[in-house]
């Protein structure tokens, strides 16, 4: 004799099977990101960097890419055309004062830009994007210490410590960029006159008490190579 009320929890109607598959397959579809970082060391001469930037992210994947010293303005990287991409970008000014040194941006692929919530820029050193989903939220800072601007890099780190500081439990933060520092002299160096870029930088020592990884290390611990 069959049980009706248990025929009845167990049946699922087609359009259910649907929504739930259409569910899993987002759920999956951000559960993990393909994230890079590079330095492209001035755009405006030869804006043909930043189409085999986008077309290396694209060729491999990556969702996000932070790029630092643009040294462009916010309108003319916005202006740049870049055949066949599948990103937008977000820029925070370059300084008008410098010839480099300053400019960094952020590209995203049409599926995570859709969760884009709030993207800052406090100088032309920084620029945050957050993306929201459902019960968190990821922080992305893509940042950019100039090595000889003390001052700068002082106010960088403060603006970056209170920021993650007084994040609400549910924000996960992302960092990426070129800090201008040696953090293992014996693996990332191969001149010994770099010794003295070796000094550790408040921040770094700051997250790495909280938890923060270096993504490339801690995967490839004895590796001589340089992050991407």
């Amino acid at each position: 004799m069959s049980n009706g009320l248990a025929s009845c929890s167990t049946e699922v109607s087609k359009s259910q099977r649907d929504k739930a598959i259409v569910l899993r397959e987002d759920v999956n579809k951000y559960a993990a990101v393909k994230f890079g970082v590079h330095n492209i060391n001035g755009i405006k001469n030869n804006m043909q960097k930043l189409q085999e930037v986008c077309d290396y992210g694209k060729e491999h994947k990556l969702n996000i890419i932070g790029l630092v010293e643009t040294n462009v303005s916010e309108k003319e990287a916005k202006f740049i055309n870049i055949e066949n991409s599948i990103y937008q970008g977000y820029w925070s000014s370059a300084e008008s004062t410098k010839r480099k040194g300053s400019g960094v941006g952020i590209l995203i692929d049409g599926e995570w830009s859709r969760h884009i919530t709030k993207v800052e820029k406090p100088n032309p050193y920084m620029i945050g994007m957050t993306l929201s989903f459902k019960k968190n939220a990821f922080k992305i800072w893509i940042i950019y210490l100039p090595p000889n601007d003390k001052g700068k890099i002082k106010e960088i780190q403060r603006q970056l410590m209170r920021d993650i500081a007084g994040a609400k439990a549910n924000i996960h933060h992302i960092l990426g960029g070129d800090f201008n520092k040696i953090l293992d002299i014996e693996l990332d160096t191969a001149n010994k006159k770099d010794r003295q870029k070796c000094k550790e930088l408040p921040l770094t020592k700051w997250i790495e008490r909280l938890g923060f990884i270096e993504s490339f290390r801690h995967y490839k611990t004895k590796e001589r190579k340089k992050t991407w």
